[in-house]
């Protein structure tokens, strides 16, 4: 069988691909350490969790409409992203059950700025955890809080709590073959 000059090629753009892409995966596994994760609670994060308490604690009761309307409260969407989000917690509570209980892992910020918080909990179902994020944002200073995103995952848990969003989805859509949205 011979080898053409144009197979050749194919073979190692493929290789240098796969190396590159394996390069590029660790080099983001390398820098989590840069963006450590808090589990201090300071009195701004008390307020995140008891919020985040009020969206998870109706779903442990499998009151999902009761939870999602707090949810849409502070989350500033349009009624196309609210179906959407409907949606996923239907499909998650089909697929793992309704939460049994939930805990605080942890916490985010941008340097010291305490405006911008990212927070995280695990819920805890009958087949298995399930990691959330939770993304707030004080618009004024002493203000009212609101959500700006909240995303969940149950498969990689430690990945998606140590990276942020970002990077997490690059490296989920490079290991499936899919293009982000």
């Amino acid at each position: 069988m011979k080898i053409t000059s144009s197979t050749r090629n194919f073979v190692c753009v493929l290789f240098l691909s796969f190396v590159f892409s394996t390069f590029s995966v660790n080099q983001i596994r390398a820098s989590i350490s840069s963006i450590p994760l808090q589990t201090d609670k300071s009195s701004t994060v008390e307020e995140l969790v008891v919020i985040v308490d009020s969206f998870l604690n109706p779903l442990e009761k499998s009151d999902a409409t009761g939870s999602l309307k707090i949810l849409f409260d502070i989350l500033p969407v349009g009624s196309e992203t609210q179906e959407n989000i409907k949606l996923d917690i239907q499909v998650l509570t089909e697929k793992l059950g309704f939460p049994l209980s939930h805990e605080f892992v942890g916490y985010r910020t941008l340097g010291n700025c305490q405006r911008y918080i990212l927070i995280y909990f695990l819920s805890y179902h009958e087949k298995m955890p399930v990691a959330w994020e939770f993304t707030f944002y004080r618009p004024v200073a002493g203000g009212k809080w609101q959500m700006n995103l909240f995303r969940f995952n149950s498969d990689e848990i430690f990945e998606f709590i140590s990276i942020p969003k970002i990077h997490f989805e690059s490296i989920i859509n490079s290991l499936s073959g899919t293009q982000p949205k």
